[in-house]
């Protein structure tokens, strides 16, 4: 249950429409009217298509819950512009990890555009959840991001050219490929 379980927080998948590899938003409402859940959180670790934000969103706000979008495996293709902009869309938080497709060192970051919000994390992240500071990391963190705001469109548009070859020559070889 990862960090939440060490909270001791309930955790409820968010129903799920393999065949459509998106969440199921009729059972989801179902079960967030049956639940009352605090936050609700679009995560994954094959997202190969946007999720559905702006609907997910809806349903939070109709139980009084957040928002979080896990931008993990996505992070450089919305820091790029060629993915969805979860915080444009509706999600109240968005949290990354800093390398996969991010580019930077092994950490973590928590985005929001509530000023309410940032204040309550900032009160729980330090000291709380986190202690120590790492200059040398932080450096690498912001040379990262830097590179991606001078060259993260053409780098999220050359990671999606190399899934798309991927997935056209997997095609080729008869390998079910998701459209």
């Amino acid at each position: 249950a990862g960090a939440a379980g060490l909270y001791g927080l309930n955790i409820h998948d968010v129903p799920y429409d393999a065949a459509r590899m998106t969440s199921d938003l009729a059972a989801l409402r179902e079960e967030a009217l049956r639940l009352r859940p605090k936050l609700i959180i679009i995560a994954g670790s094959m997202c190969l298509f946007p999720y559905p934000v702006a609907e997910v969103r809806a349903i939070a706000d109709a139980v009084g819950a957040y928002l979080m979008y896990d931008a993990a495996h996505m992070s450089g293709l919305i820091a790029g512009g060629e993915f969805q902009q979860p915080l444009a869309e509706g999600a109240h938080l968005m949290t990354s990890s800093t390398y996969k497709s991010f580019g930077g060192p092994p950490s973590g970051i928590i985005l929001t555009d509530d000023a309410e919000l940032a204040q309550r994390l900032d009160a729980i992240a330090y000291p709380g959840l986190t202690a120590n500071f790492d200059l040398a990391k932080t450096a690498a963190l912001v040379v990262a991001m830097l590179d991606l705001r001078e060259f993260g469109r053409a780098y999220a548009q050359m990671c999606i050219a190399n899934a798309r070859a991927l997935a056209a020559v997997l095609a080729d070889a008869g390998c079910p490929v998701h459209e």
